[in-house]
């Protein structure tokens, strides 16, 4: 596969607007290829990625990550046994020292040893679906991806934000400034998706596909055509 030529489409939203459902009917297509969330850009800088020197320290940064206690639950456990473990760990390094171990490199390595590990035949794919989920990292993708397609997902902002404070309300409740985060964090990735969607909607054209999740419940078939 030539990464250089390869397309993939980017999953983003608008805060709480129901993305992991969204995400499970693209999972459903034979010939879409979406791995469990696990936000691949936030990801790399929350793991100091780009300070790896080789392949093998790329490597354990990623396998430490994926067998880690917060990526084991059941929204986005990414392996289900130690077979599928290891069958991604072994080509997951063949790709990065055949590859290298650039952010893109590492992206595809990441995608290509997941489908490896699966017996997803690749040559069977149509479409590679990377569920960023926040979207921040726009910027990030931009430089790594000449054409990138971009779906985002909004819906009423009086529902995206009563399922923000009901999501951080039940993880996060006994934290002090829980709620002054919830303001803050709600209407920054509102304001950051709008910029996306203001900066970049001209640029993108038929690239950017924004998904309401309203019409999409009323009509999810014709919707997702």
């Amino acid at each position: 596969m030539d990464i250089n030529n390869q397309k993939v489409t980017f999953l983003l939203s608008f805060g709480h607007t129901g993305i992991d459902w969204l995400h499970s009917l693209f999972d459903s297509h034979p010939q879409i290829l979406i791995m469990p969330c696990f936000s691949f850009y936030r990801s790399w800088k929350i793991l100091n990625a780009d300070l790896a020197e080789t392949s093998d320290a790329m490597h354990d940064i990623w396998i430490n990550y994926f067998n880690s206690k917060g990526m084991q639950s059941k929204e986005s456990k990414q392996f289900y046994n130690v077979e599928e473990m290891e069958r991604f760990s072994s080509k997951f390094l063949e790709n990065l020292v055949a590859k290298g171990i650039g952010r893109k490199e590492t992206f595809w390595s990441i995608i290509q040893s997941y489908a490896w590990a699966k017996n997803i035949d690749f040559n069977q794919i149509s479409t590679v679906i990377e569920h960023e989920h926040a979207s921040f990292p726009y910027k990030e993708i931009f430089k790594d991806f000449t054409e990138p397609k971009i779906i985002m997902i909004y819906r009423d902002p009086r529902a995206s934000i009563a399922g923000f404070y009901k999501g951080i309300n039940k993880k996060y409740a006994n934290w002090p400034d829980i709620y002054e985060y919830f303001i803050n964090m709600s209407l920054e990735e509102w304001m950051n998706s709008f910029d996306l969607f203001r900066m970049c909607k001209y640029q993108l054209d038929n690239r950017l596909k924004l998904v309401k999740n309203e019409e999409l419940s009323r009509n999810t078939k014709q919707e997702m055509v």
